[in-house]
């Protein structure tokens, strides 16, 4: 049994038949599979952000994990600034936990970022060290900003605007 990649949480439903090549025997197996996603254990917040640096920086989001498995981060994709922005802002670096896991570079408005897989193990919650770095502030235009996360299972998170 597989389940297909991206597959949404939640309880799923099948029947296997199994029937001999004569047609004359047959048995069937009810089964139910729970898929629960990377995404499902992620926990994310602003109530710590806050600009940085004269607003090239946004610091101190977290993430936490709260499941029994690790989390690996493959991509990351921020959105939201460019919609207002006047400076022309790019992203140049994120870094999870004070590691670099993206850039230096130049990141555009829902650009899918491939970062240097980010594990978070079972229980782990990173307060401080959570920065996304632009190349122009990104706090004098009216911009707001979301970040969706996906998952080496293929699951995705996408964060609410902030500020």
């Amino acid at each position: 049994i597989s389940v297909p990649y991206a597959t949404s949480d939640g309880n799923y439903y099948g029947i296997i038949n199994a029937i001999e090549s004569n047609e004359i025997y047959s048995d069937s197996l009810a089964l139910t599979v729970l898929i629960h996603s990377q995404a499902s254990d992620f926990v994310f917040d602003w109530n710590t952000a806050s600009f940085a640096v004269a607003g090239l920086h946004i610091v101190d989001w977290n993430i936490a994990n709260t499941g029994l498995e690790t989390i690996t981060i493959d991509t990351i994709k921020v959105t939201g600034w460019s919609t207002n922005d006047l400076d022309g802002a790019t992203i140049s670096t994120i870094r999870l936990n004070n590691a670099i896991v993206w850039g230096p570079g130049t990141g555009t408005d829902g650009q899918e970022l491939d970062i240097t897989d980010f594990n978070i193990a079972s229980g782990q919650y990173f307060t401080t060290n959570n920065k996304i770095q632009f190349s122009n502030p990104v706090n004098d235009d009216g911009e707001s900003i979301s970040i969706t996360f996906k998952f080496s299972d293929g699951s995705t998170y996408t964060t609410p605007y902030w500020p």
